[in-house]
């Protein structure tokens, strides 16, 4: 199953939320790794987008290198807490399989210090399959959500997204829309799910101030709908309020 993005970057642990916790032997992962930049290395930081599909797969070395990217970008304490020892890409193979659910496969996008240290990412697909993780115990549309016009704009999904630099994260996404609105001028749909939530409320109340949720609409995301997913989910141990999120780019 695909996780959703940063799932552990930000959000706080059920614990945190009051919601009943398992104890649990699984061994703790080292710690996230943190790259403080400057104003002026930010800047300096260099694009790579490489195109990937079924019949034209990125070479190895790039498949790699984005494996770990993302799984640095995947550890903490929050990601301890919820998934013990287990990397968000144990496998080469299963980002290639997240990358070949259609024949048309997606992108990689990763910023890189001026010594060629990725610093950020996020692959770009135009299959969404297995993201939601499958049905929810309970879903909910966002009372507040008011659609954009999708209609006749092609959709792509974003996954994977990583960063382990403070301030990357949005500088990547600016690069995704930038891209898509210059390859796609007529406007495009950029989909994703994010956690809002860790562990299920009892009251399937929707979670207040989630840090991701937060972050995604400060991007000009918009939440359609909450799902609420059961413990195991990602084979995380308590589960999960999952928001679907798009952003609309009308030219």
């Amino acid at each position: 199953m695909t996780r959703p993005d940063g799932a552990d970057s930000a959000v706080p642990s059920a614990a945190s939320h009051g919601i009943k916790t398992i104890s649990t032997s699984a061994s703790v992962t080292l710690p996230k790794p943190c790259i403080l930049l400057t104003a002026e290395q930010r800047g300096a930081l260099s694009l790579r987008i490489l195109r990937h599909t079924r019949s034209s797969p990125l070479p190895d070395a790039d498949i790699l290198a984005f494996q770990a990217l993302v799984n640095d970008s995947f550890r903490g304490p929050y990601h301890d807490e919820n998934f013990g020892g287990k990397l968000r890409y144990p496998t080469a193979r299963e980002l290639v399989d997240d990358l070949n659910h259609s024949d048309e496969g997606g992108w990689v996008f990763m910023l890189s210090t001026a010594e060629g240290v990725p610093v950020a990412g996020a692959k770009v697909t135009f299959s969404g399959v297995g993201m939601d993780a499958g049905p929810g115990i309970h879903t909910l549309p966002n009372p507040t959500y008011i659609p954009d016009d999708a209609q006749g704009k092609p959709v792509f999904w974003l996954g994977a997204l990583g960063s382990v630099a403070p301030g990357t994260g949005s500088a990547i996404i600016a690069h995704i829309k930038k891209f898509l609105a210059e390859s796609y001028p007529h406007g495009y749909v950029l989909k994703a799910f994010t956690v809002a939530e860790w562990g299920v409320n009892p009251d399937f109340a929707i979670p207040q101030d989630s840090p991701l949720v937060t972050f995604f609409e400060r991007q000009a995301f918009k939440v359609s709908e909450y799902s609420w997913k059961a413990p195991g989910t990602w084979d995380s141990f308590y589960g999960g309020c999952l928001a679907a999120i798009e952003y609309v780019h009308t030219p």
